[in-house]
């Protein structure tokens, strides 16, 4: 069974100002899911294989927006660029080729949490990908970095972008970057109306090999 937690949406939702020029009306109101989504350190396949799960689950919940955690493919801590590169992935890859025929199947959306790998740098990121039924929307890197994520991830480089999409104006940031409260105020001055912020659980973190 999913669990739906609704505690940072809701916080991302009364955090923006919402502008109803484009997307939602002001009658208009969405399902939205923060998704309590453990992932099993370094298992690719059997990651994606739960989160299609998951999706396919949410679909049938009503929801038309879910938002899965920071590396929710890979999970997270890695000691360095040689123990992450297997669990790299490109975006498009292999996670968005097995989601996206179930976004476009049931009409859901959803943001999800990649080890990025750049396929003209080869350079390593901390990425959150939002998609719909329609395909790709667009992708945030994660700008600021830990500790921990400077082993191994570059600092973004997409800026804080804000995408239209049929529920809103969405924009994505990932976990630290709420240190840095700019961020989050640069996507409602953007006209976010949305803000998906992707966060490692604290559940993650025993179950993953020391750093």
């Amino acid at each position: 069974m999913i669990r739906a937690l609704g505690i940072s949406l809701v916080f991302a939702l009364a955090y923006c100002p919402v502008s109803f020029a484009q997307g939602l009306s002001p009658s208009s109101s969405i399902k939205v899911a923060a998704v309590d989504f453990v992932p099993a350190w370094g298992d690719l396949d059997g990651n994606v294989r739960r989160l299609a799960q998951a999706a396919d689950e949410l679909a049938r919940q009503g929801v038309a927006y879910a938002v899965f955690p920071e590396t929710a493919v890979s999970g997270y801590l890695f000691s360095g660029p040689d123990q992450i590169a297997p669990f790299l992935d490109t975006i498009p890859g292999r996670t968005t080729a097995a989601l996206l025929p179930i976004l476009e199947r049931t009409g859901l959306h959803m943001s999800v949490g990649i080890a990025e790998r750049d396929s003209e740098t080869g350079l390593a990121y901390n990425t959150a990908v939002l998609m719909g039924p329609h395909g790709i929307i667009g992708k945030y890197r994660k700008n600021g970095l830990n500790p921990q994520d400077q082993k191994v991830f570059a600092p973004g480089n997409t800026d804080v972008e804000v995408v239209d999409t049929p529920l809103g104006r969405i924009a994505l940031l990932i976990c630290y970057d709420d240190t840095y409260w700019q961020y989050a105020r640069l996507a409602a001055l953007r006209g976010a109306q949305i803000i998906a912020w992707h966060s490692v659980s604290d559940r993650v973190m025993p179950g993953t090999p020391p750093a």
